[in-house]
């Protein structure tokens, strides 16, 4: 786990969110990617796993955890979860890339280099 996290690992936060008229219990440490697909949210997980819901990504925004960053308009990342940062995309512990927006590079560029 990258040291710069655990700070941020030890909040307040409930450690799950509910989803699909609480059917499914995603665990946070276990999401990878949250995709915004306009009126509805795609949660990928270290196992694989994709949930899709009905809702929005803005909606979600306000009960995530501070380690799940933003780092575009239609992403958030699990920041325990990079390995790599070239100055425009990150890339994830299961191969996957997402492009970071010009106005968020910087304080993913910080994020990082904490690590």
């Amino acid at each position: 786990m990258n040291s710069f996290v655990t700070p941020l690992l030890n909040t307040a936060f409930p450690n799950y969110l509910s989803v699909l008229g609480g059917r499914h219990k995603i665990r946070f440490d276990e999401i990878t990617l949250i995709e915004g697909q306009r009126n509805y949210t795609l949660f990928k997980c270290i196992d694989a796993t994709q949930i899709l819901t009905s809702k929005s990504l803005s909606w979600y925004q306000k009960c995530l955890p501070p380690y799940l960053f933003r780092v575009h308009k239609s992403y958030f990342v699990n920041l325990t979860f990079i390995v790599a940062f070239d100055g425009e995309t990150i890339q994830l512990a299961n191969g996957q890339r997402v492009v970071v927006s010009r106005r968020r590079r910087s304080a993913v560029r910080r994020l990082v280099r904490l690590s």
